[in-house]
């Protein structure tokens, strides 16, 4: 059952972004110097953040990512004698800096919380004021403007670093190696600086190690006229730079992305790609921006339909959403990598008994992740009603492929897509 479709080519126009580098280093250079000149008066800033209701917390900016889209058009279009230097930021407004919480154990008190003053806001959460007179404070601007200096030196030599070899760098650093004591915090603080700078992470000149996979009929074609082919047995690792494709050319019919490498692996065996005329994709769980870029882009620029195959467990509904609305703990840059149009082809809860499946009962994580799925403001009725199904237990991918041989690509991708069965 092999459906050819015609071959589809698009042609990303090369835009110099000069423009909009020359006004991220000197919104650098003037967010610095207004530091120094607090400091140096003896005026300690006070830096404001808002806890977002997605979950997470996210800088009080003002802009859009659709306006900063508008400054990238604009910014092209001016030489650096005509970047106007008051075009800096309200630093009263802009300046506001992230606290790291993941480490802290659910329900467990934030030790941070203590140099924190808040103020409740029904509409957009908790304000929170960090006053660097306390200790925490300054711990939190001497990475964020370490982080800075790093993204100003990249701008300016047109470079770019991993943040895990910037991650090494600060541990090799004497006066630098207790400003994030893992790479999660690291990671939190570069896209903090992000959105102060008011920009996407992938802006600053860090490149995420790719971890995700794409195998199927589609070639790419780079700034450099570098060419990256994805009919490759075993699929090949997603590019870094996937903003950087200057055109693409399939002729799949849509894209299928996994949860899981096991499960990609064993549909490469199974010859889906062939068999289904697609584009196989896994982020290898929960995806990285690379593999989430190169899936918009293929939805969005393509024009591919994008179906997505997860387990039947709370983690995995929150994959699929995360393809579909964008991740929890980011809020801006997810507007530029979310796909609405996603759809949830599997593994569905209603579907355990029609298969014959027995399901597997929920552990505490699980019924906490349910808990926290239906608080999310983008869960509607439909995923509302698979969650309360699933309460009766999870399956996952590998109990449906195992019912016959080659039972996934055949049989349930294969008429589920043909009869338009998914949610």
């Amino acid at each position: 059952m092999t459906f050819r479709s015609e071959e589809k080519f698009v042609e990303i126009p090369e835009v110099s972004d000069d423009g909009v580098r020359n006004l991220t280093i000197r919104r650098i250079e003037e967010l610095t110097l207004q530091l120094i000149k607090e400091i140096s008066s003896r005026t300690f800033p006070k830096l404001i953040y808002k806890e977002a209701r997605k979950g997470g917390r996210v800088a009080e900016l003002e802009d859009s990512v659709e306006q900063f889209r508008n400054r990238q058009t604009s910014a092209r279009n001016l030489s650096d004698s005509a970047l106007n230097p008051l075009t800096s930021f309200d630093s009263s407004k802009s300046l506001s800096w992230l606290v790291d919480d993941e480490e802290t154990p659910q329900n467990a008190q934030n030790p941070v919380n203590k140099d924190l003053e808040s103020e409740k806001d029904s509409d957009t959460g908790r304000s929170i004021t960090v006053d660097f007179r306390r200790k925490q404070s300054r711990k939190n601007l001497a990475l964020l403007v370490t982080l800075m200096s790093h993204v100003h030196k990249m701008l300016i030599n047109r470079t770019s670093k991993t943040r895990r070899s910037l991650y090494y760098e600060l541990q090799s650093e004497r006066n630098s190696a207790r400003l994030a004591k893992n790479q999660r915090i690291l990671d939190n603080a570069v896209n903090h600086v992000a959105s102060l700078l008011e920009c996407p992470p992938w802006q600053l000149g860090f490149t995420a190690t790719s971890k995700g996979l794409v195998c199927g009929d589609l070639s790419l074609t780079f700034s450099k006229e570098d060419l990256v082919s994805c009919e490759v047995a075993g699929g090949v690792l997603i590019p870094q730079n996937v903003n950087r494709v200057t055109s693409a050319r399939t002729s799949a019919r849509y894209v299928l992305v996994v949860e899981k490498d096991a499960v990609f692996q064993r549909l490469i065996g199974e010859e889906c790609t062939q068999y289904l005329n697609c584009i196989l994709v896994t982020g290898k769980g929960y995806p990285d921006i690379n593999t989430r870029m190169l899936v918009s882009f293929l939805g969005n620029k393509l024009k591919l339909p994008v179906y997505v195959l997860v387990d039947a467990d709370p983690f995995g509904i929150e994959i699929m959403c995360i393809y579909r609305y964008g991740s929890a703990t980011r809020s801006r840059e997810d507007r530029q990598l979310a796909l609405p149009g996603a759809r949830w082809i599997g593994i569905h809860p209603s579907e355990f008994s029609a298969l014959g499946l027995s399901s597997k009962p929920l552990a505490a994580p699980d019924k906490a992740k349910i808990a926290a799925l239906k608080s999310r403001e983008y869960v509607d009725e439909t995923i509302l009603d698979q969650l309360q199904l699933l309460r009766t237990g999870k399956v996952d991918i590998e109990a449906v492929a195992g019912l016959s041989s080659r039972f996934l690509t055949t049989v349930y991708l294969s008429s589920k897509i043909t009869a338009e069965n998914y949610l």
